[in-house]
């Protein structure tokens, strides 16, 4: 038997992956918490002691899928010598989660342009990320321009993969490769100075 702690976690995912269901099948401004709730088998009542509202779900995913959304950089962070061909497998590495978690980014996405908590834990992932960078110990302004690579990354796979627009693919990965270069280099002068510590 369950306890209430585990019930509750049971139920709290649930909520979620009915969500996520919908939001793949219906589209999340489309989709209703009353379709939510009935999907998961709960009333709309039990859907809103759990969350306030769809952003709020959205929320609670990415929580869930944020060491996934890490785990391509630990390569990256740790490479001494970038090549464009380690740059390459690298931006394959972020399609893989793409592929993966497309309904989640699409659902970030769309709910990022009306809820401002999401938007703000989706740059504080991001943020995170870019104090993780070799290269913040050598200048902190690597920092911003690892943000905003990461930025112009997402946005770029979301019309790749959350939109379907692949008709260009070659030609956009050639192009994010030089740009991750102009912060990487060919030898990463950060991964040459964390070396000699």
């Amino acid at each position: 038997m369950a306890t209430r702690q585990e019930q509750s976690a049971i139920t709290r995912q649930s909520i979620i992956d009915a969500g996520f269901e919908l939001f793949a099948e219906l589209g999340f401004e489309a989709t209703t918490i009353s379709q939510i709730a009935q999907r998961a088998g709960f009333s709309r009542v039990t859907v809103y002691q759990y969350f306030a509202n769809k952003p709020q779900i959205i929320l609670g995913r990415l929580m869930q899928i944020q060491p996934e959304i890490h785990r391509p950089f630990e390569p990256l962070f740790a490479r001494k010598v970038h090549t464009e061909e380690s740059t390459y497998e690298f931006l394959m590495e972020m399609k893989s989660l793409w592929n993966r978690y497309g309904v989640e980014f699409a659902a970030i996405e769309k709910a990022m342009t009306s809820d401002a908590d999401i938007a703000a834990q989706w740059l504080e992932t991001l943020r995170k990320l870019s104090l993780e960078f070799p290269g913040v110990a050598l200048d902190p302004a690597n920092a911003q321009e690892f943000t905003a690579l990461v930025m112009s990354l997402d946005r770029n796979f979301y019309f790749l993969y959350g939109r379907g627009h692949d008709e260009n693919e070659d030609g956009v990965l050639r192009g994010l490769v030089k740009q991750w270069m102009t912060l990487l280099g060919p030898v990463s002068e950060a991964a040459e100075l964390a070396g000699e510590n």
